[in-house]
């Protein structure tokens, strides 16, 4: 972001003292905790994003994920408790145009910049472009660098459902500034337009696109608010307030370095539209609007000067279906005899137990199914199928989850044989993409649980002259 030196260096500050309930009654709130990324670890950014940022109902691509920039400008963030979050996101990853730990501070410096002199993202650069009307490709001065110290996360992902969710606060160090020289009345507001060359804003998107498709930001205004991409222009003090917070000067800020940030606000979560199933690259990323000191200035030393800006990415906030979580199995036999293992013997000598625990509560509307099948199908009335919790028999074959529910246990138990029967299988779908959707038949499941069917005739016996038969756990009364 360009700054301008002037010869008073005077800088007016206004900050905006809405959300106050953030802070506690002492007046200074919690400090975030930010953690640098370690540039000799390069599976942490694989790790933070599948266990921090990732919250379910989708698959990634490890081999894709990917960050792009100095190490310096990746962190993950926290608070002490929940409760302590001041930007709305009580933790998740950070990214930076600066370093990430600078924001680790009260709001005690109105113009906290650092410069790597990195590079500029063509895709920020189109933004630029499409925008604020100038072209940056060829740059108008070739000697002039415009933006640089880019940095992003790139991955792709398979979601499960037809929504990829993400919640995101972006802040930065641009908010509410005037640089002037002298007189006043020639002050810039970098947060409103037009824009030119002389005076520009840092830009950064979210892209949730198929592989190969040009970047297209996500991160935007309601729809009724303008539906603009959200910057420090589209939404600031001034403009579209509502999804702005100013962050006062001092001890008595909101535990951030950032002069202001966006709310995380339902209204400006990212829901994107997508179809179930088929890979989508995302890309997260920031850059720089820079532009050189006065190289009359003694402290200028040939330097470009920056404010800094950066996104936050809520923990478990990427969520690719809401109502299509996946799920994790297990299974026991009810008989401790190791001779068993593998057998499910008619009377109830050893049935199975199979459990379908879902990644998070299911929240649909209409219940929520898990298919299975018995291999080969003309056995499937030699196993009878029932819940565990009720011993209600299922209707169909698929276990089935209400609203709210997250773990069912099925019972499967032998019947109806007249002979054993090897190279049964119990098969299920890895995850929701397997799904055939019930109760129409037809697809492949790739898990399996393979057991024997296994005859049991009754123990017989005569006394009293009355003949008895009972299977193996039954008592008799004679």
């Amino acid at each position: 972001m360009i700054k301008w030196k002037s010869p008073m260096k005077h800088k007016i500050f206004f900050a905006v003292f809405a959300f106050l309930s953030y802070l506690p009654a002492s007046g200074q709130a919690p400090l975030i905790k930010i953690t640098e990324s370690d540039m000799n670890n390069p599976n942490q950014i694989k790790d933070w994003v599948l266990n921090i940022l990732h919250g379910g109902g989708g698959e990634l691509d490890t081999a894709s994920i990917k960050f792009v920039g100095n190490s310096l400008q990746l962190g993950k963030f926290s608070y002490t408790t929940v409760s302590d979050s001041t930007i709305g996101l009580d933790s998740g990853l950070v990214i930076s145009t600066g370093k990430v730990k600078d924001i680790q501070s009260y709001n005690n410096r109105p113009d906290n910049y650092f410069s790597f002199h990195g590079e500029p993202d063509p895709d920020l650069d189109k933004m630029y472009e499409t925008i604020l009307g100038f072209t940056l490709f060829p740059p108008p001065d070739p000697n002039f660098k415009y933006t640089g110290d880019a940095a992003y996360i790139e991955f792709e992902y398979k979601p499960y459902g037809s929504i990829i969710e993400l919640q995101y606060v972006f802040g930065s160090e641009e908010y509410q500034y005037w640089m002037f020289p002298s007189p006043p009345p020639t002050d810039i507001d970098l947060t409103s337009g037009p824009y030119d060359l002389t005076r520009a804003y840092d830009m950064w998107g979210i892209s949730i696109e198929r592989p190969n498709r040009p970047f297209t930001n996500k991160a935007v205004l309601p729809a009724l608010a303008g539906g603009a991409d959200i910057n420090v222009s589209t939404v600031n003090h001034n403009t579209n307030s509502n999804f702005y917070q100013g962050n006062p000067v001092g001890p008595g800020s909101y535990g951030v370095q950032f002069d202001g940030f966006t709310k995380n606000l339902e209204a400006i979560v990212i829901r994107d539209s997508v179809t179930p199933c088929v890979s989508y690259k995302i890309k997260i990323a920031v850059e720089d609007f820079l532009g050189q000191l006065d190289p009359g200035d003694p402290d200028s030393k040939g330097y470009y000067y920056y404010w800094d800006s950066g996104i936050f990415l809520g923990g478990g906030s990427l969520i690719g279906g809401p109502s299509t979580p996946t799920w994790t199995t297990t299974y026991e036999w009810t008989s401790s005899h190791s001779q068993f293992e593998g057998k499910l013997i008619e009377g109830g000598c050893n049935d199975l137990l199979i459990t379908f625990t879902l990644e998070y509560p299911f929240s649909g509307i209409n219940n929520y199914y898990i298919p299975f099948k018995i291999e080969s199908a003309i056995y499937r009335n030699n196993v009878l199928i029932t819940y565990e919790s009720s011993g209600d028999v299922l209707t169909q074959d698929s276990v089935t989850f209400n609203f709210g529910e997250t773990s069912k246990t099925i019972r499967l138990r032998a019947v109806n044989l007249n002979s054993d029967i090897s190279n049964v299988r119990f098969a299920y779908p890895k995850d929701p993409c397997e799904r055939p959707h019930p109760p129409i038949g037809g697809g492949s499941f790739t898990e399996k649980i393979y057991f024997e069917l296994i005859n049991n005739d009754p123990f017989s016996f005569t006394a009293n002259p009355k003949e008895y038969s009972a299977y193996c756990k039954e008592t008799i009364q004679l």
